[in-house]
């Protein structure tokens, strides 16, 4: 009995480390520009150059290729903006005769709140004592999401502002899920 329990708690501990961490999504922001074309490589070149020039500390992004569904889907390319612990994926893609723009923000869990969380039964109980939201975490969250959403404002205003096309302000706003919900 005690290797078996032995056994699955170390079966547990294991997949927790090596488990995949997309991570909680927490904010998403999405618009159709009809009748607009553009190159997503050239729009993915313009957002990286709205990220450097801000110089925000360990800030890392590259295009990254994103599966569509199960690991034998087709492949999409996203811009993916890292800070913390904080992945800010960005898509820009031709739909039909228009010009999709869509991101998406990711909170991951670190490998230690993984292997709490992957308890069985006592979990995500143990996730919020031990790991509590703190107002430093959603301030944190929400000021890489600003300022990325910022960013793909100030470069979908850049291309559309020949054509005369302009985002309304309610366009503009993202949508915040509940926040760091376990």
């Amino acid at each position: 009995m005690t290797f078996i329990l032995l056994g699955l708690l170390l079966l547990i501990i294991i997949s927790a480390l090596f488990k995949k961490n997309k991570g909680q999504y927490h904010s998403h922001w999405s618009y159709l520009i009809p009748d607009f074309k553009y190159s997503t490589e050239e729009f993915y070149k313009k957002l990286n150059a709205g990220v450097v020039k801000n110089k925000i500390e360990k800030c890392r992004s590259k295009v990254v290729l994103e599966k569509e569904g199960n690991a034998f889907s087709a492949s999409r390319k996203y811009f993916k903006i890292s800070w913390k612990e904080y992945d800010f994926y960005m898509c820009a893609a031709p739909f039909g005769n228009g010009f999709f723009l869509s991101w998406w923000l990711f909170y991951k869990l670190r490998k230690r709140e993984l292997l709490v969380a992957s308890i069985p039964f006592l979990g995500p109980l143990l996730l919020q004592k031990f790991f509590p939201v703190t107002m430093y975490r959603l301030d944190t969250a929400i000021m890489f999401m600003e300022y990325c959403h910022e960013v793909m404002l100030s470069e979908v205003d850049s291309i559309t502002e020949a054509s005369g096309i302009r985002l309304t302000e309610v366009s503009r706003k993202p949508t915040l899920k509940e926040i760091f919900t376990r």
